[in-house]
């Protein structure tokens, strides 16, 4: 025999459900609330580690290029000539001619 939900004076559905798939929904609804906060958790945790590891590989590299200019600014084996500007105006050139 098939019950049938009718419409009550109440405006709502009304049925029976047994208690076994009373049971069983809210279990499913338990199990489905606690995988959704277990996901949750493993996404902030594994975003987490991956933006600390990408901040601590910008940080080095940002140091190695810092160092890297800090050796090219100290170096002395760099001849005058390759800058002629850093020298200034020369006797001689475009600016006695003016």
């Amino acid at each position: 025999m098939t019950v049938f939900p009718t419409f009550g004076t109440e405006g709502r559905w009304h049925y029976r459900r047994s208690l076994a798939s009373r049971v069983t929904l809210l279990t499913t609804m338990a199990v489905g609330l606690s995988v959704a906060i277990v996901a949750l958790g493993a996404f902030i945790t594994v975003r987490m580690q991956l933006q600390s590891s990408l901040d601590d590989t910008l940080v080095q590299r940002a140091e190695a290029a810092s160092s890297g200019i800090d050796q090219i600014n100290t170096s002395t084996d760099v001849p005058a000539s390759t800058f002629p500007a850093a020298a200034g105006p020369q006797h001689g050139t475009l600016g006695s001619k003016l």
